[in-house]
Order: structure tokens, then sequence, then C-alpha cells
């Protein structure tokens, strides 16, 4: 069975930048997952974005905040996760107006 490749983006505030680290040292002890950490939101729309299962990402955006994603960016990802690829938000912020799980769901 291929390992299911995880895209971590290593971005945004929170701390999630050390996080990632660890997340993805816990991710290359499996037999399962290859992660790969990215630091350039600029893979999101990129075609290597289809390589990957799922993207991780714990910075925490509200979709149209340009300060962390282009709209581009946000796109791709959009299209990404509506395509039947995975995403995982760790940043803990249900109560943003606009949050990425709706919108992501196609609420």
């Amino acid at each position: 069975m291929a390992k299911v490749k995880a895209l971590i983006l290593r971005i945004g505030g929170h701390h999630f930048f050390e996080s990632a680290a660890i997340i993805n040292d816990f991710l290359s002890a499996t037999d399962t997952i290859e992660p790969v950490m990215s630091e350039d939101a600029a893979i999101l729309a990129s075609p290597d974005l289809a390589t990957y299962d799922v993207c991780i990402y714990g910075g925490g955006f509200r979709l149209g905040d340009k300060d962390t994603f282009t709209e581009e960016q946000e796109k791709a990802l959009l299209s990404f996760v509506n395509g039947g690829k995975g995403f995982v938000g760790t940043h803990g912020a249900a109560w943003y107006t606009m949050i990425t799980g709706p919108i992501l769901m196609g609420a």
C-alpha cells in the first residue's frame, strides 16, 4: 500500500512553525505517512499540490484574509479539498466568522 503523502505548511502564526516540526517527526515515525514540510504557501497554487493526499496547517486563517494566502492559493486549497483530498487544521478558532471548515465542506 502506498504511503499517504502529507504536506505540512510550516507558515503562519500561533507557534505552528515550531509545532510543524514536531508533527513532521511524529508522522515520519510511521510506516504509512510520508510528511513533507514547506515554508512557502506558493505550493498551494502549484501543480505539486496534486501530489499530496492531505494538507496540514495550523496557523489559522479566514478566507479572504490576504495576509495569509492569496486568492489563487485559497481557490487551489478549496479545489484540493473539494476534489477529495484532506485538510487538517489544528488551530482552534471556531469563533471566527467565515471559518474555514464550513467553506471547505461546501456549506
